[in-house]
């Protein structure tokens, strides 16, 4: 189970989920769920008509096996399976988180690899989520306010008990002479920069668009690349960066 968090609304987490989860479709049995009750997309990202939701299981949680989930998922063209949201927004307040562990149990039963959507909400799904995770995709963008969202985020997931070794961090838009560098970053969240993302919001921003995966775009591009380079964090567990001998998250920056 791979839990994708923003760390702020709009760093691109839906991205990035969508097209790693379709980077590692064509060989493995992988789906990935929505699970940003307001805004959700993942199915409009992938171009997807859908006929039932994440809403009509957690309807239906006394009835629910493999089989009924598997038959409420819409399936892309690259293999990928998708527990959408609905079309209309509902009010969830009394969404339980053990609602949605049976959900994302149910499906990691019958799945070698669940991709988690959390967008960049705090709520008790993504709480649950964040919890039972394998892996934790933390993504955020080179610049102030996203690099302290993400150091409030693992400050947040620490007091919730999460082994921070589960995390890694991954910086999208990186460009050539971003706000904040590599040892910025790292140097004020205690953790190391796992992967970047190239910048390339032009690319990007057409494939969301047309509801088509990055590769699709251009597989060629720098993006699309790191997107695939990804795939080494979650099937071989490699880090890119070693963790730096210092545990203190704060420095200059918020400190």
């Amino acid at each position: 189970v791979i839990a994708v968090i923003g760390a702020k609304g709009g760093v691109g987490s839906s991205f990035v989920t969508v097209n790693l989860a379709a980077e590692m479709a064509p060989v493995h049995r992988v789906c990935a769920v929505d699970l940003d009750f307001s805004m959700g997309d993942l199915a409009s990202m992938l171009d997807l008509q859908t006929t039932n939701s994440i809403q009509d299981l957690l309807g239906n949680l006394t009835r629910l096996d493999e089989r009924m989930l598997t038959g409420s998922v819409a399936v892309h063209p690259s293999g990928l399976h998708v527990i959408a949201q609905p079309l209309e927004l509902l009010e969830n307040e009394f969404l339980r988180g053990e609602d949605v562990l049976k959900v994302l149990s149910t499906a990691a039963d019958g799945y070698q690899y669940l991709f988690v959507d959390c967008g960049g909400r705090i709520d008790e799904a993504t709480r649950t989520a964040s919890t039972v995770a394998d892996l934790i995709l933390l993504v955020c963008s080179p610049d102030v306010p996203s690099v302290k969202n993400a150091w409030r985020r693992l400050h947040l997931l620490d007091r919730q008990g999460v082994d921070l070794n589960r995390v890694r961090l991954v910086v999208n838009r990186w460009g050539k002479n971003p706000p904040l560098n590599e040892h910025d970053i790292e140097s004020n969240l205690g953790i190391p920069v796992a992967a970047t993302i190239a910048n390339d919001p032009n690319r990007c921003q057409h494939a969301v668009n047309v509801g088509a995966l990055l590769r699709e775009v251009d597989k060629r591009c720098a993006a699309s690349s790191d997107i695939s380079n990804l795939v080494s964090l979650i099937t071989d567990g490699v880090k890119r960066v070693e963790p730096h001998s210092s545990n203190r998250p704060l420095s200059w920056l918020f400190g």
